[in-house]
């Protein structure tokens, strides 16, 4: 079941549904006309970070998907279950640590009750 959610919430990442301008023939990453600026920065950096964040989610369902075969064909070997255990118990820490920190940014500047046209690009 957790597999089918994550799976879920990157089906826009892997059918390139990130989205665009209306109109537009292409997806351009910040969307400056110009000279860009310090908000188009944290525009890129924030994208970059989504990006990161989705690529490690993709890479943990395949983590678990190699411990679970670790554990289903152990076959009694208690060494390759331990594997396999601590495989699952790495990829749920990074997981976690991962998005707790993007977490604790978003709330700390919502506390801090930051620019609306910057808190446009932390979402």
């Amino acid at each position: 079941m957790l597999f089918g959610f994550l799976f879920i919430l990157n089906i826009p990442l892997l059918v390139l549904a990130q989205g665009g301008e209306p109109g537009s023939t292409g997806y351009s990453i910040v969307k400056c006309t110009g000279v860009c600026g310090w908000l188009d920065l944290i525009e890129l950096i924030n994208r970059v970070i989504k990006f990161l964040l989705y690529f490690a989610t993709i890479l943990a369902v395949f983590a678990f998907i190699y411990a679970g075969f670790l554990m289903m064909t152990a076959g009694g070997n208690a060494s390759k279950v331990t594997e396999a255990k601590g495989i699952f118990i790495k990829v749920v820490t990074g997981l976690v640590l991962a998005y707790a920190a993007w977490i604790i940014v978003y709330f700390i500047l919502e506390a801090l009750n930051v620019a609306p046209k910057f808190r446009e690009f932390i979402k």
